[in-house]
């Protein structure tokens, strides 16, 4: 029952007064004619003071009634402030400083109550946080839900804790109450969820990063209704914008040069059929354009039966463009061998014993040396050097002794010391009585091509790794994490939900370890072939 206010009590002695002066004059009336003159007045003094003894009876019981309610009530709230399970505290609304603390903060924050009592509530905020709290204390309301707040405990840990604070009067002042619920955990599991996504989000650019330079792009065919799927890295190939075009299978049977499909097709019934891997070159007709792509598959089963091949595309446009580079200049050096006068290549003519006779302006301007200093040496004495092959200068050797036509690739060295790749020409020469006089070597500086034969072997090699660890390793944590997202959808608890996080954790630890070697794999390849 709530307290009796001042207004009520005295409500309550005006209604019992006048109550009283109509009864008790209308029974002192009754005496008037009965007895003389000083009895009425006796009887009307009696009145009088058995109403002040009454009147004041009543104002004591109801007084006391109403303290007693006070008491209660105070009691009451008391209790329910100290043995309230999460923090609360009251606190000056204008110094800031701790008049009150319940058993929960001191329990919970770490600071004695006399502890509390010298410090403001800008001594449990992070520093960076006091500017914060200061301006919205001067903007408390009755009844503010402040939100999420960081707090210091007294051992310095930081937590999140969500506040409500109610606006009360305390002997005449105003003071504020709050409440504070820890909620920390729940903050920092959601972060390492934002972390976790944020992590397998760049681990997917990186991995899409890794095929955009090695022109990879990945493809999935579902046997059941021959649905195709391919990755953004595939439209780049195929130069389509892919909101534009709505790829299937038979969009690409389209494209495949007519010359190549019937190969095509019979490389991917063999690979239904005998589950072999799928490992096809072909041309795919663009827009005019021709494009030579690399394309590797595996066929995946499901319930026992073919269910999907999935696969990899590699644009080989550049390494087909160096073959042909190749095989032209290699022609083109057969041609003009004997018109030496008249082509910028380097020419050195060779005697009987492989001693150089002569070099053209091209081999001297290339090379920094001139015929007057490599005449009458050998090239092994100072155009070859510790990386060029032992094998071809070998080969070399005997095809000189054996007077052949014969072509190689093999590196040498210029005056300065720098290194290039060199296809030679070796033709044997012949006087008039068929005698033979020597060589001459037609050289051709093929450095650029070389390196970017080593780049496609590179490619080559990432794509064999990536392909092998996607269709091996990489399918496997992402399925187990898409099955656990949808047990954790379907949970009946929290705990359950809890248990498949645990799970969905290991399973991402396990696909973050995947990519990773992924990573070594290609840094380790790419690394070797470089030194």
């Amino acid at each position: 029952m709530k307290k009796l206010s001042p207004l009520y009590i005295a409500a309550i002695y005006i209604i019992v007064s006048l109550l009283w002066i109509l009864i008790s004059d209308r029974f002192v009336f009754i005496f008037e004619h009965k007895v003389d003159k000083h009895t009425f007045f006796l009887i009307n003094s009696i009145k009088g003071v058995v109403f002040v003894i009454v009147s004041g009876i009543l104002i004591y019981i109801l007084t006391l009634y109403s303290n007693r309610q006070i008491i209660k009530n105070g009691f009451e709230y008391r209790t329910m402030y100290e043995s309230n399970p999460n923090p609360m505290w009251i606190y000056e609304l204008d110094s800031l400083k701790f008049i009150s603390v319940n058993n929960a903060a001191i329990e919970f924050y770490g600071y004695s109550r006399d502890e509390f009592l010298k410090m403001t509530i800008r001594d449990i905020r992070p520093t960076e946080d006091v500017a914060k709290v200061e301006s919205a204390a001067k903007n408390v309301n009755m009844f503010n839900k402040s939100g999420i707040w960081r707090h210091l405990k007294k051992d310095g840990s930081l937590i999140y804790v969500d506040i409500s604070s109610n606006k009360i009067r305390i002997w005449g002042e105003y003071a504020v109450m709050v409440l504070s619920r820890d909620c920390t955990d729940a903050i920092e599991h959601e972060t390492q969820l934002s972390q976790i996504n944020q992590s397998l989000e760049q681990e997917k650019r990186r991995l899409s990063d890794i095929q955009q330079l090695s022109k990879i792009a990945g493809w999935e065919l579902y046997m059941e209704d021959n649905t195709l799927k391919l990755s953004d890295e595939m439209y780049a190939i195929f130069n389509a914008d892919p909101k534009a075009v709505v790829a299937d299978y038979e969009l690409l049977l389209k494209i495949i040069h007519t010359a190549d499909l019937d190969r095509f097709l019979n490389a991917i019934k063999t690979t239904i059929k005998d589950g072999t891997d799928f490992d096809i070159i072909h041309r795919l007709y663009l827009r005019s354009e021709v494009k030579y792509v690399r394309q590797l598959g595996k066929l995946e089963y499901q319930d026992g039966k073919p269910f999907k091949i999935r696969g990899t595309m590699q644009d080989i446009t550049e390494l087909k463009q160096i073959e042909t580079e190749r095989n032209k200049i290699s022609d083109e050096n057969k041609r003009l061998g004997t018109i030496v006068t008249r082509i910028n290549n380097m020419v050195v003519i060779l005697n009987t014993e492989s001693r150089i006779t002569w070099v053209n302006k091209a081999f001297e301007n290339f090379t920094g040396y001139t015929l007057n200093e490599v005449a009458g040496k050998k090239p092994s004495q100072f155009m070859w050097g510790p990386d060029t092959n032992p094998n071809d200068i070998d080969f070399v050797d005997n095809a000189e002794r054996n007077r052949e036509v014969f072509s190689v690739d093999l590196i040498n060295y210029t005056k300065t010391g720098q290194k290039y790749w060199v296809n030679i020409e070796f033709t044997p020469l012949f006087d008039d009585d068929n005698t033979f006089i020597g060589y001459i070597a037609i050289q051709n500086d093929i450095t650029i091509r070389k390196e970017k034969e080593d780049e496609i072997l590179k490619q080559n090699t990432i794509l064999r790794d990536v392909a092998w660890l996607s269709s091996h390793e990489l399918r496997r944590p992402v399925a187990s994490i898409l099955g656990l997202m949808q047990l954790i959808k379907d949970a009946e608890n929290e705990g359950e939900k809890e248990q498949y996080v645990d799970f969905l954790d290991q399973c991402t630890v396990q696909l973050d370890d995947i990519i990773h070697n992924i990573n070594r794999t290609i840094e380790t390849e790419t690394s070797i072939r470089n030194n």
